[in-house]
This record gives C-alpha cells, structure tokens and sequence, in this order.
C-alpha cells in the first residue's frame, strides 16, 4: 500500500489499533504493535522517523512516554514537509 493510500484510512486505522493494544490476548495485541510498525515504516519524513520508535512506546505506554515524546517533538526542527 502506497503512503497516500494509508494517510486515508489512518484516522480511522490507529484509534482502533492503540485500543487493542491492551487487549487481553498477546497474539491481538503483537498483531496491534505490528500493524502500527508497518505504518510507521512508510513515514518518510526524517524529523518524525527520528521519533518512531519513542511514538510507538507512547502508543504502547503512554503514562511513560507520551510526555518525553512530545518533549523530543518540541526541540524538533522541522525542515522538511510533513504530508496530512
């Protein structure tokens, strides 16, 4: 799937995953963290890839690691453009 065709469907794509990623199932909750690793990897801008690792901690954790995520986004310099 191309990076345009996913951008689509994203607001209605990550809500669901994130909630199930505290299913009780390990098998629903991998399939989750998977889902969201494969669209991270189609993210081509450099400023927000340097984040993807924190930004799906803060998916899976977000008492740990949403408030660094959104320090580390703040110090960021935006340089390239970040498609909608």
């Amino acid at each position: 799937i191309s990076p345009q065709q996913l951008s689509t469907c994203l607001p209605s794509i990550v809500p669901v995953l994130t909630q199930v990623l505290t299913d009780s199932h390990p098998d629903v909750q991998e399939s989750a963290q998977e889902a969201l690793r494969s669209i991270g990897g189609v993210i081509s801008n450099p400023e927000i890839k340097q984040h993807l690792a924190l930004i799906l901690r803060s998916f899976n954790d977000p008492d740990q690691y949403t408030e660094p995520l959104l320090r580390a986004l703040l110090r960021t310099e935006f340089v390239h453009v970040i498609d909608a």
